[in-house]
Formats: C-alpha cells, structure tokens, sequence
C-alpha cells in the first residue's frame, strides 16, 4: 500500500472517531488528536461583534447600488463588440506548446521516479516505466537482458532500504527480493530460450555474468537484511544457484563468471541444487564433455587395467602351454572354471565341510523321454 492510500485509510479512522461513528475501540495513535478535538469542543463559539456586522451591512448595500449596476455605455459596447477569433497557426502554436509542457512534465516525473524506493508516491511509476520497456523490446533476449537489469535494479533497493530505513521496513525489504525473484526467474527463462532457439552463446554468458554479481550482492547483503525477511533472502540465493546451473548445462563453453565459490551463508540452500558446488545432487549428464575448475575432466572415467597384469582366475586371461598368465610370473591354473566347482563337487584340493551329492536324475530324463516319444510316435511314417 502506496503512503497515499495509508494516509487516506488513517484520515478516515480518524474521523470516524471524532464523529463518533467508529465500531472499535479507542486507538492509542490518535489520543492526543482526540484529546484536542474535546478541548476545541468545550471552548465557547467565537462570533463577530453586532456592531461590526451592522457597519459592514451598510457598506455593502451602498457599494451594490453603485459598482453592480453596469451602465448603459457599457452594455452597449459589449454587445456590439465581436469576439476575437483564432486563426489555426495560433491553434497550431498553442496544441505544441501544450504538447512540449506535457512531455517535459513527463520526462521530469519519470527522470525523479527513478530514484524512488518501494514505499515512495513515485515508485508505482518507476515500475510502469520499467514494465513498459520490456514491454517494447524485441525478441526473447533482449527482453531478457531488460528484465536482468531490472532484478539488478531491485537488489540496490533492497541495499538502500537496508541503510536508509533498516529494519523498520522489514515487510518492503521481503516484497522486493521475491520481485528480484521473480524477474530473473522469467529473465533466465527468456535467456535460455533464447540460445535454445537461436544458438547466441552471449544470453548464457549474461546470464551466468549476472548469478556471480547478484549472489555477490545478496551475500554483502545478509548482514543487514532483518529476520523477517532471511527467508526471502534464502530463496533468492536459491534460485540464483539453481539459475546458474541451468546455465552451466546448457552451454559450458558459452562463457561468463559463474558462480564458482558459495558463500558459507548460502551452504544449507546450495546442498539441494543439482550440479553446483557443495551440492548432494550431482547434475545429470548431457552427453558433453565437462571441464573442472583447473581443466580436469569431471566425467566418470573407466580405469586403465594393464592386460598382461590381469589378477587369477580372470575370464580374460588366457592360459598359455605352462599354465602361466600372459605377461604374468605368478602361475595359474590351466582351468580356472574347474578350479572354482572343484570345491562344490569335492573333486579339489581342499575339502568341503560336507560332502554334497547330486541328485538322481535318471527317472527324471526318463520321463521327459516317454513324452517326447508320445508326441513324436504319430509323427513317424
């Protein structure tokens, strides 16, 4: 609510308890207003003095027979005098003068919004004027690019209403980071679009320019901003990490700062964003290959195994007329399967705790033959 339209809900509490016709109670803002209102009340009604009014009276029904009655010579002249008459350049002249005054109220309105924070009589207007150059720009990047000046634009409020007012405009502060919210929120995805459809590497570069400075700003800040808007403050963060990582998957190689360090205010929120430093989610594989921070591959890399070193027993070993490994001194045995069921059939060297026996399957195979030699019989010529 604009201070206008606070003064104007105050007046009218106000008069509704002078008038008496207020349903609450009594306010403690206004007591001392009331407590005047009463004293006014009791003091006795000034009135002019009777000899005053009577000296007036006669000089004013002297003036009216003198000076209201016009005079014949008069009524004459007006009547036959014609009015004056404009020709169209002075109509001309006079619709640009107007037009010129117009503009110039215009300009110094919006040039003195400019300066306005959230709460002042001109910052509806700053943000109409602000709102109509997105408005007007042309393409998603572009717009782009506006609305990131706009969110930087919310950010340096939020710093001057945490010096100027502290953290007695708790509730401005909070309303103005969820704006910076909400317009790099629909600038990143404008931006993304952007490079999605038109392949301009410069939206992603922006874009990850302005993650590095907003977060950087939004750190310097966090001392200042009152309690009743840390949350606010959290969620902005967030959303920058979450941004930037976006941006970062898209296109690594578009360049721009990125955030590369998050500030040990911002740890608990950064622990839930995909990709990003400090995170428990890693980021998803794009089918690109990623760089780490001093050019080392940040892609699972299968390790190097040295063939002629491969451990006993691989199935990739293949045993030579020595029963040796190829490249290997150890010695192996030249039938490595033999060697891993010697020990659940008791044919090995070392000795099972039981004795385990296989099954009989003769009746089992001679059953199966009797089927089969049912379904074939009638089949034979």
């Amino acid at each position: 609510m604009t201070p206008v339209f606070a003064a104007r809900r105050r007046a009218d509490e106000f008069a509704a308890l002078v008038e008496g016709t207020s349903t609450g109670g009594p306010d403690v803002r206004f007591a001392d207003l009331l407590e005047l209102v009463g004293a006014l009340r009791e003091a006795p009604a000034v009135g002019p003095r009777p000899e005053f009014v009577t000296d007036l009276r006669e000089r004013l029904l002297l003036a009216a027979e003198a000076d209201l009655v016009p005079s014949r010579a008069a009524t004459e002249t007006a009547r036959l005098t014609l009015p004056p008459r404009h020709s169209k350049r002075d109509r001309r002249i006079a619709a640009a003068v107007g037009g010129i005054a117009l503009v110039g109220a215009t300009t110094s309105m919006a040039m003195a919004a400019q300066s306005a924070l959230p709460g002042d009589v001109l910052y509806p207007i700053k943000r109409v004027i602000e709102n109509a150059q997105t408005g007007v720009a042309v393409g998603e990047g572009q717009k782009g690019e506006t609305l990131l000046a706009n969110a930087a634009g919310r950010l340096d409020e939020v710093s001057e209403l945490s010096r100027s007012r502290g953290a007695g405009d708790s509730l401005a502060i909070a309303d103005t980071l969820n704006d910076f919210t909400e317009q790099a929120t629909e600038a990143s995805d404008l931006l993304l679009s952007d490079f999605a459809q038109s392949g301009h590497e410069s939206s992603i570069a922006d874009l990850r320019d302005f993650t590095a400075s907003s977060l950087d700003q939004l750190t310097s800040l966090a001392p200042a901003v009152p309690s009743e808007a840390r949350d606010e403050l959290l969620h902005a963060a967030h959303v920058l990490l979450q941004i930037d990582a976006a941006a970062e998957q898209a296109c690594p190689a578009c360049g721009g700062a990125g955030i590369a360090e998050i500030p040990p205010a911002f740890a608990p929120v950064a622990s839930s964003v995909p990709g990003t430093v400090g995170s428990s989610t890693p980021a998803q594989p794009t089918g690109k290959h990623h760089q780490g921070p001093k050019g080392q591959s940040t892609d699972p890399q299968v390790p190097q195994v040295n063939s002629g070193a491969l451990p006993p027993g691989s199935v990739l070993t293949a045993p030579d007329s020595g029963g040796s490994t190829t490249g290997g001194d150890d010695p192996a045995p030249s039938d490595p399967i033999g060697t891993l069921t010697d020990g659940l059939t008791g044919g090995g060297s070392s000795q099972p705790t039981s004795n385990p026996s296989l099954p009989d399957l003769g009746g089992v195979i001679d059953d199966a033959g009797d089927a089969v030699d049912d379904v074939t019989d009638p089949l034979a010529p």
